[in-house]
């Protein structure tokens, strides 16, 4: 055997740590996952839940709007029918007294034989009554000068030379009477019961061209954290690559059917609430309510559909009526009646004590 040293074995070379890179890249993912999941719940997901939140209750808080006005205006019309029975009550009785009057006027009349002046006088101060209560009560402007006229016929049939001044007084109210530009309440009444029977037929915008609160969604950030979000991400997609030419596309396309009956709802009550105000007299209330469904009508409707051109006509009319306008007293007819017929019960008096006492025929 050789002496001669044999070389050593080569040793084997030690392969790559490939474990070691693996573990380092995980830990690396890891932690972008962590960073990354914090990100998403701390500066995405919680605004858009803060932003949800704060539209519900903002839709919670016109929700108790509307209700709380549907429960006023019903109020109110239990009050309007509560004095509307009263009022016709008041006319029913005051009827019942003219016809007595009326009726024992003639009796007496008859009983006497004569239409004296004292009687004239009476009848006269009755007239004017009854178009003063006309007038408190009903803002009856016809009756009142209806009642008026037939008081001065009454004493120009009487044909006497003192009734001259009481005569002209009664001119006077009566002219008084006609210059009170009194409106219309019961056309004006059924024209917006019309119109509230229309509300289902107008023609709305379509939502695009709608200013409220929905038209900036497609402007907030986009966060799918659910499938709304998803499907909302996908529709500002697509509304990204489709450009729409014809806004005259069918309502279920562009406008949101519950949007629509909230309007029509909201617009009916306006107009209910315009109408009551109308039967009370209530000038205020009736131009406030004019100016919502204005305001309703401009944004909401499509301002070229013939029967919304209507509406905002009619509206554009009536706007400035005033309901209830001053109306003179009849307190000076008044007077003046009262003071003839006081003139009338010392005159016979006077007349008796200034008559001699007559003498007896002699036989």
């Amino acid at each position: 055997m050789s002496d001669t040293p044999q070389p050593a074995a080569k040793a084997p070379q030690a392969a790559p740590a490939r474990g070691g890179k693996l573990a380092l890249l995980a830990l690396t993912l890891s932690v972008a996952v962590a960073a990354g999941g914090y990100y998403w719940t701390r500066f995405v997901a919680a605004p858009g839940n803060a932003a949800l939140r704060a539209r519900l209750d903002d839709a919670g808080a016109e929700r108790d709007t509307l209700t709380k006005r549907v429960t006023d205006s019903a109020e109110r019309l239990a009050r309007f029918e509560s004095v509307q029975g009263e009022m016709l009550a008041s006319i029913e009785s005051l009827r019942t007294a003219n016809t007595g009057l009326s009726a024992a006027l003639k009796e007496l009349a008859a009983q006497r034989g004569d239409r004296s002046l004292d009687l004239a006088l009476a009848e006269c101060e009755f007239l004017i009554l009854a178009a003063s209560q006309r007038l408190a009560l009903a803002h009856d402007v016809a009756t009142a000068r209806a009642a008026l006229t037939a008081a001065d016929d009454r004493l120009r049939g009487a044909d006497h030379p003192s009734l001259a001044l009481l005569r002209e007084q009664l001119a006077r109210d009566e002219q008084a009477l006609a210059a009170v530009a009194l409106p219309d309440i019961e056309g004006l009444s059924l024209k917006f019961a019309a119109q509230i029977r229309k509300v289902d037929q107008l023609q709305t915008k379509a939502i695009a061209a709608v200013d409220t609160s929905f038209k900036h969604s497609r402007e907030q950030p986009v966060t799918p954290d659910n499938w709304r979000g998803v499907l909302k991400a996908m529709w500002d997609d697509l509304m990204s690559l489709v450009e729409v030419k014809d806004d005259k596309l069918p309502d279920d396309v562009l406008f949101d059917p519950k949007l629509r009956k909230l309007v029509e709802q909201n617009l009916k009550l306006e107009l209910s609430s315009a109408r009551l105000a109308i039967m009370e007299r209530d000038t205020t209330n009736f131009r406030v309510a004019v100016e919502i469904v204005q305001d309703i009508v401009s944004r909401y409707y499509d301002a070229d559909e013939a029967a919304v051109k209507a509406l905002a006509t009619m509206l554009a009319e009536v706007r400035n009526i005033e309901l209830a306008p001053s109306l003179p007293t009849l307190g000076a007819s008044l007077d003046a009646v009262r003071a003839a017929r006081a003139a009338q019960v010392v005159a016979p008096a006077a007349a008796v004590e200034a008559t001699p006492a007559e003498v007896p025929a002699q036989p």
